[in-house]
Formats: C-alpha cells, sequence, structure tokens
C-alpha cells in the first residue's frame, strides 16, 4: 500500500509524462491545423472554446467538491458513503449535461455577433462546428464524473495513462483525417469519439477499482445533501467569476479587434497553458495529500507545508514566466515562420505578467479547495471578473490587444489576490496574512533581479534558431535557479523540503528491501 508522499511522487512522474507526450502532440497537431485549414478555423476553435467554457458554468464546481466530501468517506473507508455519494452526483451529472446542451441552443442565434466580419467561412459551417461543440461539450458529463472518485484516491497516474493513450490515438487520427480529408466537422467528431472512449474506460476502470460504488441503494442523508447543494451555492459564484475572467478575453478580442487575432493569441495561450500545465501538476499531485492533512487539524504542519509550496511554486512561475517573455517570438518564428501570426511585444508582457500571478497563487487555491472555504471566498473573484470586462473594454480601445491582457492583472491585484490570501490566513493559519505577502513580494524581487540578468545575457544571442533558443531557454532557467537557490537555502522552507525528499527516499529503499526480503524468503 502506497503512503501519501509515494502517491504523489507517482502522480507528478505520470503527469509530466502526460504533459511532455500532450505538449508534443498538440503543437504536431494544431501545425497541421494551420496548414491544412488555415488562420479563420483556428480563431473559430479559439472563440467557441471560451463561448463553451461558459457553459460549463452548469458544472457549478462539482468535481472540486465531489472530491473534498469523499475525503472523510475514504479515510473511514466507508464503501457505502462513497457510493451513495457517487449515486447522487450521478444524477447531479445527468441533470448538467441536459441544462449544458439547452444553454448552448439558447446562444447559439447571438453567435454571429461574437464573430468578427474578416471571417469568411459560411453561416451554416459556422453554426455546424458550434453544435459538434457543444455535442461534445454536453457528453462529457455523462461519465467523466467517475474520474473524481479516482482523484480522491490519488490514483491520478491512473487518469495521466488513459490521457497518453486516447491523446495519442486522437493525435494520429486527426492528422489522417486533415491529410485525407481536410474537414473541420471530422476534425471535431474524432475528438467526440476519443473523449467518450477515455470517459468509457476511466468509468469502467473506477468500476472494477471500487466495485462497491455499484451500490445503488446507497443514499445520502438529507444533511448531506443540503451540506452539498450549500457549497455548490458558493461555488457557484467563485465558478462564473473565474469563467468570466478566464474566458471574456477571447470574446473582447473577437468583437473589438478580430477573430483572427483570437488565432494569433491562442498561440501563444498554447504555450503558456502548457506550462501553467506542467505546474498545474504538482498541484494535482499533491492536492489529495493536502486534504488528508486538513483532517489531521494540525496548524502549525499546514503552514509549514503551505509556506514550502509557496517556495516551490513561486520558483517555478518565475522561470516559466521570464523564459516565456524572452523566447515567445523566438518560438513562434521558428514554429510557425510567419510574422504576421506574432503579437507585440506589450501584450506578451502583460500576458507572461497575468501567467506569473495566477501561478504563484496555485497554493491559495489548493489550501481553499481543500479546506472548503467555498462560502466566504464566492465574492471575490466574481467582483473581480466583474471589474475586468469593464476595464479589458476601456483598456482595449485605448491599447488594443496589451489592455485586454492588462486589465486581467490590474482586476487580480486589486481583488483576489488581497482579499483571498488574507481569508486564508486568518480562518486557517490563524495569524496575520502579512506573513504571506512579504514572502509574496520577496520572491517578487528575486524574479526581477533573475528575469533582468536573464534578459541582459540573452540579448547577447543574436538571430533566431532552434541552438540559440534553447540556449537562451538554459539561460532563464540557469540565473533563475542560481537566484532562488542563493537566497533560500538556508530558509526553512528548504529545509522542510529535504526533509520530505529524504522521507520519501527512505520509504522508497524500506519497500524496496522488503520487497527482497519476501523473494528470498
Amino acid at each position: 500500500m502506497k503512503s501519501r508522499k509515494q502517491k504523489s511522487i507517482t502522480n507528478l512522474i505520470f503527469g509530466i509524462l502526460y504533459q511532455v507526450i500532450n505538449l508534443v502532440l498538440n503543437f504536431v497537431c494544431r501545425t497541421f491545423l494551420i496548414q491544412k485549414l488555415g488562420e479563420e478555423i483556428l480563431g473559430i476553435n479559439s472563440l467557441y472554446s471560451s463561448i463553451l467554457s461558459f457553459l460549463s458554468l452548469a458544472e457549478l464546481g462539482i468535481g472540486t467538491i465531489l472530491v473534498f466530501s469523499l475525503y472523510k468517506s475514504i479515510a473511514s473507508n466507508d464503501e457505502e458513503k462513497i457510493a451513495a455519494y457517487m449515486n447522487y452526483y450521478k444524477k447531479i451529472y445527468n441533470i448538467i449535461a441536459l441544462v449544458v446542451f439547452v444553454l448552448g441552443i439558447a446562444i447559439a442565434p447571438f453567435l454571429k455577433f461574437l464573430i468578427s466580419a474578416d471571417i469568411t467561412i459560411s453561416d451554416a459551417d459556422l453554426y455546424i462546428y458550434y453544435f459538434l461543440f457543444l455535442g461534445s461539450s454536453a457528453l462529457s458529463y455523462l461519465l467523466g464524473y467517475k474520474q473524481t472518485l479516482i482523484t480522491a484516491y490519488q490514483n491520478m497516474s491512473v487518469i495521466k495513462v488513459f490521457n497518453i493513450v486516447t491523446t495519442l490515438l486522437r493525435t494520429i487520427i486527426r492528422i489522417i483525417l486533415l491529410v485525407v480529408v481536410p474537414d473541420y466537422k471530422i476534425y471535431i467528431l474524432a475528438e467526440i469519439i476519443t473523449n467518450f472512449i477515455n470517459n468509457l474506460a476511466l468509468a469502467i476502470y473506477a468500476e472494477k477499482k471500487y466495485p462497491f460504488i455499484k451500490n445503488k441503494s446507497a443514499k445520502l442523508l438529507d444533511s448531506e445533501k443540503n451540506e452539498i447543494k450549500s457549497n455548490i451555492k458558493s461555488t457557484f459564484l467563485y465558478k462564473l467569476g473565474n469563467v468570466i475572467l478566464s474566458n471574456t478575453s477571447n470574446i473582447i478580442i473577437s468583437t473589438m479587434i478580430s477573430t483572427l487575432v483570437v488565432g494569433y493569441v491562442s498561440n501563444y495561450n498554447t504555450i503558456s497553458s502548457s506550462l501553467a500545465g506542467f505546474i498545474s501538476i504538482l498541484n494535482s499531485a499533491i492536492f489529495a495529500s493536502i486534504g488528508s492533512i486538513t483532517l489531521e487539524n494540525n496548524t502549525e504542519k499546514s503552514l509549514k507545508v503551505f509556506r514550502a509550496l509557496l517556495l516551490i511554486f513561486h520558483y517555478l512561475s518565475a522561470f516559466c514566466t521570464i523564459a516565456m517573455f524572452i523566447t515567445f517570438n523566438d518560438f513562434m518564428t521558428l514554429w510557425l515562420k510567419d510574422p504576421a501570426l506574432l503579437i507585440d511585444q506589450y501584450s506578451i508582457l502583460a500576458l507572461c505578467g497575468y501567467f506569473y500571478l495566477q501561478n504563484i497563487a496555485i497554493p491559495v487555491v489548493c489550501f481553499r479547495e481543500n479546506y472548503g472555504l467555498f462560502k466566504k471566498v464566492k465574492y471575490y473573484i466574481l467582483i473581480t471578473s466583474l471589474i475586468n470586462i469593464g476595464l479589458s473594454i476601456l483598456l482595449c480601445y485605448f491599447l488594443g490587444l496589451a489592455g485586454v491582457f492588462l486589465s486581467m492583472i490590474i482586476s487580480r491585484l486589486l481583488i483576489i489576490d488581497t482579499l483571498e490570501p488574507n481569508y486564508l490566513y486568518k480562518t486557517v493559519f490563524k495569524i496575520s496574512s502579512k506573513d504571506y505577502f512579504l514572502r509574496q513580494f520577496g520572491m517578487l524581487i528575486l524574479t526581477i533581479i533573475a528575469g533582468t540578468a536573464s534578459y541582459f545575457l540573452c540579448s547577447l544571442i543574436s538571430g533566431i534558431s532552434i541552438l540559440n533558443f534553447i540556449l537562451k531557454g538554459l539561460i532563464c532557467f540557469g540565473i533563475t535557479t542560481l537566484v532562488f537557490f542563493l537566497c533560500t537555502f538556508k530558509s526553512n522552507e528548504m529545509k522542510y523540503l529535504k526533509e520530505m525528499t529524504a522521507a520519501v527516499i527512505n520509504e522508497w529503499k524500506t519497500k524496496k528491501n522488503n520487497k527482497k526480503k519476501r523473494q528470498k524468503e
């Protein structure tokens, strides 16, 4: 039986493997998409993805609530209660699938107002593409909810293995179709079919691995249902704000600038999202472990873990942000070989700044969700998103594309990045949030130092080539690592991380030795 630490390490390894494979295949697929179907399809693909993200509001953040609700039942090995939760959530997710589809149909008549006039695709095709997107979104809810049970048991590595196989299969099918029959409708159908197969396979795995969930007679108490409903109401506002904040940019860019520009930006977002995916692997790997720690009710231990995570995520965010800013257009030039698809340096700076703010705050989000702090923070991100809409329209008018990303930075700093850490410290750690802001500010200074040094050294490298791109990336990595290590290697956080690493290694060695002893016997 694996410990929490061992499961976290396993999840981390498989998460990284999946992200690398997914990144490579995503770029291959996107390259064929641009070459065979053109920039217009790329813009429509990105715009529809943003629109469908709004429809995911129907999910209300239930996946997070389900994982949170399952912790105690899993810890006490209450199989009947786990089955009861799964039965209850199955009903909810079936309703969600229907709601998503109905809302999607209701939005359809307004599509023409969101697509710029420079798009030459016929109206009939635009609607066909949209309804295929809609069908894919609604279908994902029918079986996908069972994955949360696998997550709650800290077996994310299983999900990643299934996803790797599915992604590889989907990419091969899509490339063949793009070469033989370059039709976007068939391209979307390939995604629908492969996603359904993936969800079905994971559902079958969940039922075989945890056969007790087949207990259809298990039911929750009314008090437990009421608690779930209360959490759903709270997470809805948070979910609403998060979706608005993350997806209005593409819609505003499409309506105020051009749908084609949405496609250009999506190329950059592909890179930033992939890097964010690498960073979030760590969060996914340790998420359930943090949930287990919350059950221990040890404030001192929780604070120690939280501070260590702040250091890890800030270092990773700093390196990725610096590397993106310095090498973004180099990579785009090498990849797409078309200067017309590049965006300006000010927009890149603002895009990187938002990426940085998002990822240094991951520990706050992780602890907020694991401690179930849904109710009090529900207004923070909603207010942030509403401020962002007004600012985006205003700054886009005056500053263009850069203004859209700048508004996201300002709105985050004004509300969510200030109030949420304060509430977490007050509620969970019982100390002043001054501790948090001083630590983040100190690491911001380290990021600025590392970024300035990296930019200066990389500016000495002339010309765009694969070798120069790799060299710049190595410089960013080396400088950032050196700055953070020299300034934190004597810190309590670094000592704690060393202790945890040593503990995992010792557990692995003990398990290996015990296995050898059993084999000899």
